[in-house]
């Protein structure tokens, strides 16, 4: 197997503004903005609101999804309007 060097393995954690982690709770902006999780139903997502962009980061990520109601999944969905998906 191939050995990656750093500058490589760096790159690979970068999804356009979000360093990505090696799990959900790891994601940060690249900028030092503050970020949000937030779920929609049972999707999660990451976003920053100061660049306006998010991430989907998994599906199913922690139960109390299920306990919601549609009022909390249409306020929180109120990000996709002006955000940018990366």
């Amino acid at each position: 197997m191939r050995e990656q060097t750093d500058e490589t393995q760096q790159s690979e954690s970068i999804r356009g503004n979000f360093a990505v982690g090696t799990c959900f709770g790891d994601v940060r902006c690249v900028h030092g903005h503050p970020v949000r999780l937030f779920n929609i139903r049972r999707g999660h997502w990451v976003a920053c609101d100061r660049c306006r962009t998010y991430i989907y980061v998994g599906s199913n990520l922690m139960s109390s999804w299920r306990s919601e109601n549609g009022e909390n999944n249409l306020r929180q969905s109120a990000v996709f309007k002006d955000g940018v998906t990366l």
